[in-house]
Order: structure tokens, then sequence, then C-alpha cells
């Protein structure tokens, strides 16, 4: 009636902190308080994600490159960013210069990630990550008040951004199409509908 698979069993309190499908909707990518895991929707087996427990949201960047945002290792001060390529099961891992990554996305060049993160001046802001060279930029400059959340479609050349107490609906050129008072986070569909 409302396109929801249920993926597990009923079973009281899973603790799920993130759950996120692949974009070719055969993995399901989920993280519980002891570790980080993936389901296999075609042959139902689960996979422990070679990694310590991510600390928000994962993104997939293609069907087969998953990121994960981690925490500071002991002594530094910014989290890192591990990209698991499940063919190869290997794991890489960048330094993330921003505190609290969250709301991490595919950029839309199955390489560089959208990331909402804390810069050194204490604003919430995102930013453009790309982990072949570690580099980072402020993405969607235009937005100048501090961002709670941010969805963005880029088939659809829309973004959605919330200060957490209204979300802006724009294009990616900066163009508002409409505010909403009130609302909390506004998902672009990909086709713009």
């Amino acid at each position: 009636k409302h396109a929801i698979q249920t993926a597990f069993r009923n079973c009281g309190s899973n603790n799920f902190g993130d759950v996120s499908w692949s974009p070719d909707g055969v993995r399901l990518h989920f993280r519980v308080v002891n570790g980080s895991y993936l389901l296999n929707a075609e042959d139902k087996t689960i996979t422990t994600v070679p990694t310590e427990t991510p600390t928000a949201d994962s993104a997939w960047l293609h069907k087969e490159l998953l990121a994960m945002p981690l925490l500071p290792e002991e002594g530094a001060e910014f989290p890192r960013l591990a990209l698991y390529n499940l063919p190869g099961n290997t794991l890489d891992i960048s330094p993330l210069p921003l505190s609290n990554p969250m709301d991490m996305q595919p950029w839309g060049d199955s390489e560089q990630i959208l990331v909402l993160g804390t810069s050194e001046d204490g604003t919430q802001r995102p930013y453009r990550f790309n982990p072949t060279d570690d580099s980072i930029s402020r993405a969607f400059d235009f937005i100048d008040a501090a961002v709670e959340r941010i969805s963005y479609a880029p088939e659809a050349g829309l973004l959605a951004w919330s200060t957490g107490e209204s979300t802006e609906l724009m294009k990616v050129d900066g163009t508002s199409l409409k505010v909403f008072a009130g609302v909390n986070r506004a998902i672009p569909h990909p086709e713009g509908r």
C-alpha cells in the first residue's frame, strides 16, 4: 500500500542508527550499537562491514561503494571517512577536516560526497569532499545561515536545506522555489517531483 518493505522480523528494539539502500536496491546498510552491516536482499545474507561503527548516516556513492563517517583516531582532532569497496572487500580511510559530519550524500559523480559539517568557526555548513585527494570545499556557498539538515537531488538540480525552524527548496543555482515554515526536513525527488 505504501511501498514499504520490512527487512527484519519485528523483535522489539533493534536500536538501528541508520539504514540506507544501495542505488540498485540489492543491499541495505544498517548500523546498530555494536557495528555496521550489509543485508543482501537477494540471497538474504548479512555481512559485517570491517570497520568500527559509523557515527552518522552512510552514503552509497554507487552500488558497490559505501561512505561512512567514523570517530577521530585517538588523539586526533577530526573525524575520518571510510570508503568500503564491496567487490574488493577493501576499506580506505581518509581524514575529514570537519566536526560532526552528517547528511552524507553522493555529489552526483560517483566520486565526491556532499557532507554537512561544522567548520572551524563553529557553523554547520554543506561541503563537497573528494576522497581521491582528500580535498574539501564549501558547497552551495549562497547559503549564509547555519544548516541543520540538507538533502540534494543532483539529477533534478534541487536542494532542500533546513535551519531547524524552516526548510527551503532551491535550485542548485541558488534560486529559491519555496520556504516551508515549521518543516524540519525535505527530500527532493530525484526526478524533480
